[in-house]
């Protein structure tokens, strides 16, 4: 069962991390997808230039992933 938003792509754990550390998410680590982290999801995309889909799909997860933190 998809355990994000409608994803097998990464963890909820991991996408927190990965909003954390980009600058996205400030609010707690997650084990299930709240508002905030939707929120902070949605933010990520749209400075990507991906669709808003609030879904941690193949796209936006290798997107998270191959992003550089500052």
């Amino acid at each position: 069962m998809p355990d994000l938003l409608g994803s097998n792509e990464m963890s909820v754990l991991e996408l927190t991390n990965r909003l954390r550390d980009l600058g996205y998410y400030d609010g707690p680590f997650e084990e299930r997808p709240w508002p905030a982290t939707t929120a902070a999801l949605e933010r990520f995309q749209r400075d990507r230039g991906l669709a808003a889909t609030r879904c941690a799909d193949a796209l936006t997860a290798d997107a998270l992933r191959n992003s550089i933190c500052y």
